[in-house]
């Protein structure tokens, strides 16, 4: 190779940085993004972020890092394919209990959702929804100051706070959402997100939890890692 050749290569750049596990890696060249993805360190759901961006992202929002990853892994599978069975039968298996159980839990950006059925058959215990996520390295204080601020930007309401029993409720819309952190054993907090209709005979919508809890999780990801959201309508 000659020496104009060399001077014309252009520098690998390592722009990537990810957050998976609640573990921060990077920067990575989109090159290294394809190792990862192959071998399975990284996914469609994993949070990306370089500089310029506002705040940590799902790749599969990301198109530059989408299209890298989409020849590495097989595709996603479609809407409802983890569910079995249907609504009555299961409640019917579960209901035969008298007790309250719990449904398979579907996995969804590494953390989980319950669907959690009442046995009286009673429609105002038709159905509880719940998201989890743990954060390591976070305080149950600093988790609530996160959440608020998280209210702020997203055009959330504060419904009530209790910051010494590690719970606040907000509201948008038909909806209300009771949080929940907890301090565990080996410094990281486990933080639950339900959701309730404010209306009578209106149940919640798995999708506006699932909205709130991954806008949510974006956002103190980012004020954890010292990165600042932007306000969202």
């Amino acid at each position: 190779m000659s020496e104009s050749d060399l001077s014309n290569e252009q520098p690998v750049l390592k722009e990537w940085h990810f957050i998976t596990d609640n573990n921060q890696m990077g920067p990575f060249s989109l090159e290294e993004v394809e190792e990862l993805a192959t071998q399975e360190k990284i996914n469609r759901t994993s949070l990306a972020w370089r500089d310029g961006m506002a705040e940590w992202q799902p790749i599969d929002q990301i198109q530059d890092l989408k299209q890298v990853i989409e020849k590495c892994l097989p595709p996603p599978l479609p809407p409802g394919a983890l569910t079995s069975g249907s609504r009555p039968n299961l409640r019917k298996r579960l209901g035969e209990f008298g007790t309250k159980k719990v449904a398979p839990t579907l996995q969804k950006y590494g953390s989980s959702i319950k669907k959690t059925l009442g046995g009286s058959g009673d429609e105002e215990d038709e159905q509880r929804l719940l998201r989890t996520q743990q954060f390591q390295n976070l305080t149950v204080s600093d988790a609530i100051k996160y959440i608020i601020q998280f209210t702020d930007l997203n055009g959330y309401i504060i419904q009530e706070v209790r910051e010494s029993e590690g719970e606040i409720t907000i509201t948008k819309g038909r909806s209300t959402f009771p949080i929940t952190c907890r301090e565990e054993d080996d410094n990281h907090i486990t933080m639950e997100v339900t959701i309730q209709s404010s209306l009578p005979g209106h149940f919640p919508k798995e999708r506006a939890l699932n909205k709130c809890f991954d806008r949510m999780k974006s956002t103190m990801l980012s004020l954890q890692h010292g990165v600042s959201p932007t306000q969202k309508k």
